[in-house]
């Protein structure tokens, strides 16, 4: 297409608005829909080109605001001015192409922009066609061939690797896209794989509609702050679950973090951390189901946390541990996290991850939905799987006959023990045994399906034998 001087310019708005058709360059004898094709091709070769094309005259803009077929291409670069501007850009072509689908180029100079970049485009994933990223990455796809034919793509999982430059290597890196699912009636789902050295700011994102986020850092040079972490999540409200893996170090979180509601989560894994309080007590998730603690034991000493909370003395109660600081830790998290929440929990699984004595206590009385506990590697001394033990009332205590005894747990269908080396073979008979007594003749519906004992030193043959008459099969030794 020619391009002409400025006069000539004014020559043909004037042309065209006087409908003199005898003076107006040829092009403009063209039917729309042969113009439309032409701006068509020119915008499918330049990003940038419908700006460029609208510019031109009247008749231009007109053709170029009422064709969806000439925003097809969205084109974004991480080194213009400011992120801002390339969200609005986003958003014009979203706006613009809009029913049809688009493609996607992204020359991305540092891979650490990528998730900002692309956050306006992803609630709008079904309507994705190509993508193209270059420089820092590079990837092409073609999502309209991936889909299988009759299934919605939706967003589902994010997996992001937080490393220092020098520790990544980009011949090894993950594709950034990748595809699951393909169910019956079910949207088949986009997952993606993004690896920085830092999180994005909230700032620069959009809401983004992932279900499953794990967050997984690999340096000890670059890692995380809580507030960070429960940021991010702020603007991933449709979670249902949560993986986070830190580093392990001596720093503990002073700051008071915001609260992050997270209506739809149902399952939270923390583990390799020191920030578990701060992350614990900055959450709400009332529908949480299940809770995995792993690796947060600590044998060097670690802050105080800067908030002061009931049960945080240590004097009324001293526990031996030999993580002391952590026990406290991840105990005072999970009481501010279950206070906050009261959520249905019905899985509790804590490897290499203790409590005090009094927290135990304090969760377990709470505990009214939790069928499943596990925890691996404890050194939790017999009060603590004493605390399973039926418990009869004083007679003033008791509201009826059927409440005179307590029993903590009361829905515990099972119980496993994996290198507890504290406990003693005769608590666990007397604690475990008298409890399965009671439950199966007063809730025969809610008590104890399989316990099982793995490398718990002092569980001997005679307490297996002990144990075998109230349980028989369920009980499993290793």
């Amino acid at each position: 297409m020619d391009h002409y001087p400025d006069s000539d310019k004014r020559d043909v708005l004037f042309f065209k608005e006087d409908s003199s058709s005898e003076c107006l360059p040829p092009i403009y004898h063209l039917p729309d829909e042969l113009l439309v094709e032409l701006c068509t091709y020119c915008s499918a070769n330049d990003g940038m080109a419908p700006l460029t094309l609208a510019s031109v005259s009247r008749l231009f803009r007109e053709v170029i605001l009422s064709s969806p077929r000439v925003w097809q291409l969205i084109y974004l670069n991480d080194q213009w001015p400011t992120l801002s501007s390339s969200h609005a850009q986003a958003d014009l072509w979203l706006t613009r192409s809009d029913p049809l689908p688009f493609d996607v180029v992204l020359n991305l100079q540092c891979s650490d922009a990528l998730l900002s970049l692309l956050s306006p485009l992803l609630p709008s994933i079904n309507r994705w066609r190509y993508c193209w990223i270059s420089n820092a990455i590079e990837e092409r796809y073609n999502l309209s061939s991936l889909i299988l034919p009759g299934l919605i793509p939706a967003l589902h999982h994010l997996n992001m690797v937080i490393q220092s430059l020098e520790d990544s290597d980009t011949s090894h890196q993950s594709p950034t896209f990748y595809f699951c699912g393909g169910y019956s009636q079910v949207p088949q789902h986009i997952s993606m794989n993004v690896s920085c050295t830092t999180l994005p700011s909230v700032e620069s994102l959009y809401p983004m509609g992932f279900t499953t986020l794990n967050i997984n850092e690999r340096s000890i040079d670059v890692h995380l702050q809580p507030d960070e972490i429960l940021e991010f999540l702020n603007v991933c409200p449709m979670l249902e679950e949560f993986d986070y893996s830190g580093v392990l170090h001596d720093e503990v979180s002073t700051a008071k973090p915001q609260v992050i509601h997270l209506p739809h989560l149902r399952i939270l894994s923390i583990r390799n951390t020191c920030f578990q309080r701060t992350m614990l007590s900055g959450l709400d998730a009332p529908a949480l189901r299940e809770l995995h603690l792993q690796n947060l034991n600590l044998d060097f000493e670690l802050q105080r946390h800067s908030a002061i909370d009931e049960g945080d003395s240590d004097e009324e109660d001293p526990d031996y541990s030999r993580s002391p600081w952590s026990d406290h830790h991840t105990g005072m998290g999970l009481r501010k996290f279950i206070t906050r929440s009261n959520p249905p929990l019905e899985v509790l699984d804590m490897e290499l991850s203790d409590m005090r004595t009094k927290d135990f206590t304090w969760c377990f009385d709470r505990l009214s939905t939790l069928k499943r506990f596990r925890i691996t590697g404890s050194d939790m001394s017999d009060r603590v799987i004493y605390l399973l033990k039926p418990v009869s009332l004083p007679p003033g205590n008791a509201t009826s006959p059927q409440h005179m005894v307590q029993l903590r747990i009361p829905r515990l269908s099972a119980l496993r023990l994996y290198s507890c080396q504290r406990l003693s073979g005769n608590a666990v008979v007397d604690a475990v045994g008298s409890r399965v007594r009671y439950t199966d003749e007063m809730t025969p519906d809610s008590t104890l399906e399989n316990i099982t004992l793995v490398d718990c030193t002092d569980f001997l043959p005679e307490h297996i034998m002990d144990l075998s008459k109230d349980l028989g099969s369920r009980l499993r030794i290793a």
